[in-house]
C-alpha cells in the first residue's frame, strides 16, 4: 500500500542518514518507475562520474531489485561506462569473485537493518543475513564476510 511504501521510504532515508550517503529512491507509490529508474541513474552518472557503481546482482528475484539492476545496466551500455561494478547479495545469493572481512562491521550492520522496523517485524532478516554472513566469513577464514561479485563494466557486457 501507499501507506506501506512510504514508511519503507522513510526508513531507508534513515538508514542513508545514518551511514551518510546520498539518498536516491526512483519510484512512485508501489513499484519502481521504469522512466523514473532511468532519468535518476543518467542523473547520478553524470553529476557524479563514479569509478564503482553497486548495484543488486543480476541474480536477484525480488521484482523492484530484478528490475534495478537490468534499468541501470542499460543506462551504463548507453552512456559508455568505463568504470567497475560491484554486484551485491540482497534476496539470492551469487557466486563472489570478492568477498570482504566486515567482522568489525557486523554490529553495526545488525544496527542498520534493525531501522528497517517495517521489514523486520514478519521477517528474521537478521538472522538470515548473519547466516549469510557467517558463510561467506568462513571462505575468507574470518569471522563475517560479505560476498561480492566485481568487475569492470565491459568485462560484464560480453558475459551478458
Amino acid at each position: 500500500t501507499n501507506k506501506d511504501n512510504e514508511v519503507r521510504v522513510e526508513e531507508a532515508k534513515n538508514v542513508s542518514e545514518k551511514l551518510n550517503i546520498p539518498f536516491n529512491f526512483v519510484g512512485n507509490d508501489i513499484r519502481i518507475n521504469e522512466k523514473e529508474v532511468i532519468e535518476s541513474v543518467r542523473d547520478i552518472m553524470f553529476s557524479t562520474n563514479p569509478d564503482v557503481i553497486c548495484i543488486p546482482s543480476f541474480y536477484e528475484t525480488h521484482v523492484d531489485h530484478f528490475h534495478l539492476y537490468h534499468l541501470t545496466m542499460k543506462v551504463l551500455k548507453e552512456i559508455k561506462y568505463d568504470g567497475h561494478i560491484l554486484m551485491y547479495e540482497v534476496w539470492n545469493t551469487l557466486t563472489p569473485n570478492y568477498i570482504v572481512d566486515i567482522s568489525n562491521e557486523i554490529e553495526d550492520k545488525e544496527t542498520l537493518i534493525k531501522l528497517y522496523k517495517s521489514q523486520i517485524k514478519e521477517f528474521d532478516y537478521i538472522r538470515f543475513v548473519k547466516g549469510l554472513n557467517t558463510y561467506r566469513g568462513m571462505q575468507i577464514n574470518k569471522k563475517f564476510g560479505e560476498g561480492m561479485i566485481f568487475t569492470k563494466f565491459n568485462k560484464l557486457l560480453v558475459k551478458r
